[in-house]
């Protein structure tokens, strides 16, 4: 048997699919793939469209937690606290994701909270058809949000979109998105700012006491870092950061 017989021969699986399956879809009645009906509740989507849009859903849920949470502003402060002890992979990049994580779904309780009891609840039920069940899931985080997002550059992007303030429900959703981050980047390096001040002055006084003794020698880095451990530990500074970013969101 030469290569020309085997093509033939390899081929006739491949044929033989291709013209078994249009009858079999053909013979097959009420095949629902991507399919929409109207009922009291409103539009009612099929299994595999809701399941694909579900799964869409969940591609964008990483995008959402870090842009639409606190967990910019918790990962940011904590990569500054870490920059100004002068620990530079002590914590390393994934525990300060985890820490972030962790910080930011206890910050988002009582929203996750409303988001289940208003939405997923009820459409796991089947009191609610799915776009209902995202619009009522979308409400919570759009006025954490909107709480949580300085009005100056609301303003700010509204004017560059091209479309003026009316009330918080007109403002679109993607101008109040990009105000969002922005505004929760302006206040990280603020927070970051006042947690950078302190271990530079211990610096400062390190080098200065180590200049007035003649170790011009001894790097500063090897004195301070221990002294701005210990004064860390001793304020109990972890608690104090911790507190002062979920009161920030708590209080707002």
């Amino acid at each position: 048997m030469n290569l020309r017989h085997l093509r033939i021969f390899a081929g006739f699986p491949a044929l033989l699919l291709l013209t078994t399956t249009p009858l079999a879809v053909a013979s097959t009645p009420n095949l629902e793939l991507i399919t929409t009906s109207e009922s009291d509740l409103g539009t009612t989507y099929s299994t595999s469209l809701t399941a694909f849009i579900l799964m869409t859903l969940l591609a964008f849920l990483p995008i959402v937690i870090m842009t639409m949470t606190p967990f910019l502003r918790v990962s940011i402060v904590l990569a500054m606290m870490r920059q100004a002890l002068g620990l530079n992979t002590t914590p390393n990049n994934k525990v300060i994701v985890a820490i972030s994580l962790a910080v930011s779904l206890f910050i988002m309780q009582p929203v996750i909270g409303e988001i289940l009891e208003t939405s997923y609840t009820p459409f796991s039920q089947g009191q609610i058809t799915l776009d209902v069940a995202i619009e009522r899931g979308a409400a919570p985080l759009r006025t954490f949000m909107m709480n949580h997002t300085m009005p100056s550059y609301l303003e700010t992007f509204l004017q560059m979109s091209g479309q003026e303030y009316t009330t918080k429900e007109d403002v679109p959703i993607v101008v109040l998105w990009a105000a969002f981050i922005s505004s929760e980047i302006q206040t990280a390096l603020t927070i970051g700012f006042f947690v950078f001040l302190p271990f530079v002055i211990v610096d400062l006084l390190v080098a200065s006491v180590l200049m007035s003794l003649g170790m011009m020698m001894v790097s500063p880095i090897m004195i301070s870092l221990p002294v701005k451990i210990l004064l860390f530990v001793l304020v109990d500074g972890w608690l104090m950061i911790v507190d002062g970013l979920s009161k920030s969101y708590f209080i707002g």
